[in-house]
């Protein structure tokens, strides 16, 4: 049998790759962008290229450096196991809350209250079907999560208390007089070390607080969106998104470790975001 782990990184690594194609795709987004989050429409035409750009590089070369694993023989006689009525009804419900997500973005109508809703509804109309389903979302959250989101915003406080939203207004004020090219490759690549230091949610709250504070717009903005939403894919700690991911694949009884997804996190992060970077301009 092949070894899950490379189809496990692989699948975390274009996920991430993907995280700014929409609005939706990462809640990095709406944290560096909060109320002044640009209308779908607009958001495909700032973000379409480079999104693509990140996928596309991202895939050729998690295709080189995993070629000697993707040879291996797969397991084709595992149990297919069929989707009761209450899988199909949830089935159906995250296809309605994307369509709701994707239009309130279209419509630039902010997306907390309608992802609520939404998420609520079908979780009522599940639990008509199976009364038991409050106690198996009860028990399907990760609680360990909660404490360290805490923290996160914790930590922020404290950085913002030590002067670290005094140093990021005054960095973005000098970087907008550079050359665009220039500013956006060291506020990409800056904001993505930072992100893997601390993780991409103090770090964007960072970043939304300086941008907010030196009115900071365009391609600046953008470049700092794209180094929170890319940056991540070099460390397993970067990204909120890839820590539940691993709790995920941990309650399945499977495992990464930091170096395993270091080593070829620095092999695909970087390529990836320099080109996603010089594809904004």
């Amino acid at each position: 049998e092949a070894d899950p782990l490379p189809y496990l990184l692989i699948c975390a690594f274009i996920a991430n790759a993907a995280s700014f194609v929409l609005p939706i795709s990462n809640p990095a987004n709406l944290v560096v962008y909060g109320r002044a989050m640009p209308p779908l429409k607009s958001w495909l035409v700032t973000f379409g290229l480079p999104s693509v750009v990140s996928v596309v590089i991202t895939f050729l070369v998690l295709r080189r450096v995993a070629a000697r694993y993707l040879h291996q023989r797969v397991k084709t006689d595992a149990e297919i196991a069929q989707l009761r009525p209450e899988g199909k009804v949830t089935l159906f419900g995250i296809a309605f809350l994307a369509v709701v997500l994707i239009t309130a973005s279209a419509f630039d109508v902010d997306l907390g209250a309608p992802a609520c809703a939404a998420g609520l509804l079908v979780a009522i109309l599940v639990s008509m079907r199976d009364h038991g389903i409050w106690k198996d979302v009860a028990g399907g959250i990760s609680w360990s999560v909660l404490p360290l989101v805490a923290g996160l915003f914790i930590i922020v406080e404290a950085m913002d208390n030590a002067g670290a939203l005094r140093h990021a207004v005054d960095g973005l004020s000098l970087m907008k007089h550079w050359p665009p090219i220039a500013a956006a490759l060291t506020s990409g690549f800056g904001v993505a070390f930072i992100s893997n230091l601390m993780n991409n949610l103090p770090s964007g709250l960072i970043t939304a607080a300086a941008v907010k504070s030196t009115h900071a717009t365009g391609w600046l903005r953008d470049a700092l969106l794209i180094g929170v939403d890319l940056g991540p894919n070099l460390s397993v700690s970067g990204s909120l998104a890839t820590i539940l991911w691993l709790i995920a694949i941990r309650r399945e009884g499977l495992d990464v470790t930091f170096w395993d997804f270091l080593k070829w996190g620095a092999l695909v992060m970087p390529p990836a975001l320099l080109l996603a970077l010089l594809a904004l301009r």
